[in-house]
């Protein structure tokens, strides 16, 4: 006599042991395609981060070594020879008008020439000036360009001067923005990163 129940049981089993579904390999590669997805994009952004942060250290090293440069030969200068919008007509007044009580301070009028002798009679002509040649902004003393512009973009430019009498020496406000040159649309290589410092000329009339 035949055991239905026992020949039953083993046909169970004989399928069983044939492998996996079409279904379960399908659940399978999805479960892996989405861990790989996020393990992608974690790596992916951890690179965009690392660039960011070379690309900013490199704009702020760049840019504070430019900044001292210029106040140091600006704030030891034997003389200031003028401050100027068009690099055509310089001044050398830079006092302000006094403004009623209750009345907002203007801002300060944005020059783009600077012009001072050093101490070995040279005379040293900052610019902020547009290059006619590529439409940008530009930072250079007697037309030599003090940014490296290969690899560093300079986004605006510019200098302010105040005074409060005649008597005193001026005060030079220094202003760029840095960018990372990139020919392409990388977002953590199109940080801009601002410079400012305010220097007092020391020797004037020595």
């Amino acid at each position: 006599m035949i055991n239905f129940r026992k020949t039953i049981s083993e046909i169970k089993f004989i399928n069983s042991s044939k492998g996996y579904t079409i279904i379960e390999l399908l659940a399978v590669m999805i479960v892996l395609s989405a861990v790989g997805a996020v393990i992608i994009g974690i790596i992916s952004s951890t690179l965009r981060g690392a660039n960011k942060t070379t690309s900013l250290n490199e704009i702020r090293q760049e840019g504070d070594n430019r900044l001292s440069g210029m106040s140091k030969m600006i704030e030891f200068a034997r003389s200031f020879d003028g401050i100027s919008v068009d690099g055509v007509s310089y001044q050398q007044n830079c006092t302000v008008e006094p403004v009623e009580p209750l009345t907002p301070t203007p801002e300060p009028t944005r020059y783009y020439y600077l012009k001072v002798t050093n101490f070995t009679n040279d005379q040293l002509i900052f610019s902020c000036n547009i290059d006619q040649g590529t439409n940008e902004p530009t930072l250079s003393s007697n037309s030599a360009s003090l940014i490296d512009t290969n690899a560093i973009v300079v986004s605006g430019c510019y200098f302010t001067c105040s005074q409060n009498y005649l008597s005193q020496p001026p005060v030079i406000g220094i202003y760029f923005t840095l960018s990372k040159n990139s020919s392409g649309n990388v977002t953590e290589q199109n940080t801009s990163v601002p410079f400012e410092t305010n220097v007092t000329m020391r020797n004037l009339g020595r």
